[in-house]
């Protein structure tokens, strides 16, 4: 190799590449340049055997060669060359997956770029590593004239600074321990103040409708209003179940999401329903005429978490639509293909560039201005990626696009079987504490159907006037409440009877889980939303005398 590169034009530029046509193109497009050296050869493992004769200060190397592929002469020439005597490699491969830039840079590659080749961005890529590898080298030179006189200087200096720097360092470590702090603590104020507001929402639409659904007379099986609730509560406890996952904002996922088995074409009939307003009736309020086809194959169930997956779905359908605003045909497609469930979800709109459809996973890349956020698709694709399946898409301007989502198929592992509900023998007397009223009548409903008796509170003042009127078996009661807290109301309740079952139900439980709050006074916190079943088990786990009928 040169000792020093006085010019660029100078420079040994040796190409490997397998393929001749393609190695003599690049070596002409060199030459053509001014590089006054460049030298080619089709066989990966002359090259390495050469290598020391050559002495080159640049390889441009091809990734997938035979016999060696690229990354082996890779290895081998940081095996051969100190890494200050080193010649950088570019590395030119048709091969554009991540798996490959992250092989061939993790190898040691400088560079790394696409084929087919643009012809300028190549001698561009040439000129900028040679000009780094001069100054690299004219570096070196100066260093070891300088080197001793630094070293001597050096010593000096950090004597001087051990201290001061040993200070900086852990300053800068509080410093950002401190802003990241404060950080999650005003994302999971947010976070948890949203879901406080959104779970006590919930519960009176989940509650309410759980009512509703008890009502045989007024909502038969098989009337088309009780299956309109059922929609409504199906999308309740997926919003329950998205809200939940505000949690991730100031706390890791801690446990695995919960996998049932899926019958896809039963899931697609579902989402298919619950967008209609969407795709049907917002797309013909503009004049825009869509249609829904479902292409159901015969495929197995696979193990998911059918809220998520609903959520993908979903984003896909409205994606769809938005891709069409003069309306057209998605249809909805299943297979079974090596291993996995398919499901494919095709539109006849605009489509997208070659650019877009690689970037649209991207977070916060949107194709629609400012009406997208660029989320969607990304969030979409994390799950699919989280259930071990794989998303792809295929798309041309103005010829449609085809999302595909590949599930693993169930393996045959029995999922645990649900807790059978449990259901009181003899009735309790519950005092309900909540400034909602309409949570106290959701609660009361629920108790009521295993005949407890039931007094309700708005506040926590009243609620210990009817405490120290009356004898309680249970206490539930809200925690964030105006005034007296639950906190508090639940601490003068131990003070009147330490012996008191008390079960606090809150919007809050999972903030309170992920900061490791615990109250002294409560016996089991549970969270907002919650259904009778729910509320069954968590009565059990807290009544010692509590006995159950099977």
């Amino acid at each position: 190799m040169n000792a020093t590169l006085d010019s660029q034009k100078d420079a040994r530029i040796l190409i490997i590449d397998d393929e001749e046509a393609s190695a003599l193109g690049l070596s002409r497009i060199i030459e053509k340049a001014g590089y006054a050296v460049c030298i080619t050869i089709t066989d990966p493992q002359i090259a390495i055997d050469r290598l020391a004769d050559i002495a080159p200060d640049l390889v441009l190397l091809d990734l997938h060669m035979e016999p060696l592929s690229g990354v082996e002469v890779l290895a081998d020439i940081n095996t051969r060359f100190d890494a200050h005597k080193r010649p950088p490699v570019i590395v030119l491969t048709a091969d554009t997956t991540s798996e490959a830039r992250h092989d061939a840079l993790n190898a040691g590659a400088v560079d790394f770029l696409a084929k087919p080749l643009d012809h300028q961005e190549v001698l561009l890529r040439i000129k900028n590593v040679l000009h780094m590898r001069a100054l690299f080298q004219r570096c070196q030179n100066y260093s070891q004239g300088l080197e001793r006189i630094v070293q001597e200087r050096t010593e000096e200096l950090q004597r001087r600074t051990r201290d001061l720097e040993a200070t900086l360092v852990d300053l800068r470590a509080t410093q950002c321990q401190i802003i990241q702090q404060e950080r999650i603590r005003a994302l999971g104020a947010m976070a948890s103040g949203i879901a406080h507001d959104m779970n006590n929402s919930l519960t009176l639409i989940l509650g309410y409708g759980d009512m509703l659904l008890k009502d045989t007379e007024r909502f038969p099986a098989g009337c088309k209003h009780r299956a309109e609730l059922n929609q409504v509560m199906r999308a309740a406890r997926d919003s329950s179940h998205m809200i939940a996952r505000l949690r991730e904002i100031y706390r890791p996922r801690s446990q695995g999401t919960e996998l049932s088995p899926i019958d896809l074409n039963e899931l697609i009939v579902e989402v298919v329903a619950l967008t209609a307003p969407k795709w049907q009736a917002q797309a013909e309020a503009g004049g825009a005429n869509i249609k829904i086809e479902h292409a159901a194959g015969d495929i197995p169930q696979v193990a998911g978490a059918p809220a998520e997956l609903r959520e993908v779905l979903t984003n896909l359908i409205f994606n769809a639509v938005d891709a069409m605003p003069k309306g057209g045909t998605i249809c909805l497609r299943t297979r079974e293909t090596k291993g996995f469930a398919r499901v494919e979800v095709c539109d006849t709109g605009t489509g997208m560039t070659e650019d877009a459809c690689h970037r649209c996973l991207e977070p916060f890349f949107t194709t629609k201005g400012d009406k997208g956020t660029g989320l969607g698709l990304a969030v979409s694709a994390g799950i699919i990626r989280r259930h071990g399946g794989e998303i792809s898409i295929e798309s041309r301007v103005n010829c449609g696009t085809t999302f595909r989502i590949d599930l693993p198929i169930c393996n045959g592992e029995s999922i645990p079987p649900q807790k059978p509900v449990e259901t009181p023998a003899e009735s309790l007397r519950v005092l309900v504490v909540d400034d909602q009223k309409g949570i106290c009548e959701v609660v009361r409903s629920y108790l009521a159907e295993d005949h407890h008796i039931v007094e309700i509170a708005l506040n926590s003042p009243d609620a210990l006037k009817k405490y120290r009127r009356s004898q309680f078996d249970l206490v539930i009661t809200d925690r964030a409440m105006p005034g007296i807290n639950g906190d508090e109301l639940t601490a003068a309740i131990r003070q009147i009877n330490p012996q008191q079952h008390i079960i606090m139900l809150t919007g809050f439980s999972d903030l309170m889980a992920a900061l490791g709050e615990k109250s002294e006074n409560v016996d089991l916190v549970i969270g907002k939303p919650i259904c009778l079943e729910d509320l069954r088990h968590a009565i059990c786990d807290v009544m010692s005398s509590y006995q159950l009928v099977m």
